[in-house]
């Protein structure tokens, strides 16, 4: 799910239920661009609004999703404060030490690109048909 923020920057909100109690990561790239690669933020992202559970690794980050809460999923919360323009955000999940859980090819968040259809077009998954981002963004296994 994407959330606007009061100035005018996003929370990205992952949601993920089934996979038990375990340690699940959410493995995740920015794409500032279409046919761009994964990225990291820039440092002042990392600095201002990052969940203190990420670990940052050249293109990529992992942070690890919160307890199962009382509706039964478990979260990962990310803030984008406006200045910082998104494209998508690009993920797997990740159950350590060998599980990997993505639908054919990474799973995508699209941040819409017109302010004015931010309410309508917030919440993306990627089709693993097609690769391009549709739908609601709820990862869970099947």
């Amino acid at each position: 799910l994407l959330h606007p923020t009061e100035g005018g920057g996003s929370i990205l909100e992952v949601m993920a239920k089934g996979f038990g109690s375990g340690e699940l990561i959410f493995h995740w790239g920015v794409i500032e661009s279409p046919g761009a690669g994964w990225s990291n933020p820039p440092a002042e992202v990392q600095n201002n609004s990052w969940p203190t559970n990420t670990k940052t690794f050249p293109g990529a980050n992992q942070t690890t999703f919160s307890p199962e809460e009382a509706d039964g999923f478990r979260r990962v919360l990310i803030t984008f404060p406006s200045k910082f323009k998104v494209r998508s955000v690009n993920f797997v999940l990740h159950e350590p030490p060998k599980g990997w859980h993505k639908p054919g090819s990474d799973f995508c968040a699209e941040w819409p690109q017109d302010e004015s259809f931010f309410k309508v077009a917030a919440d993306r998954a990627v089709d693993a048909e097609s690769g391009r981002c549709l739908g609601p963004l709820l990862a869970l296994p099947s």
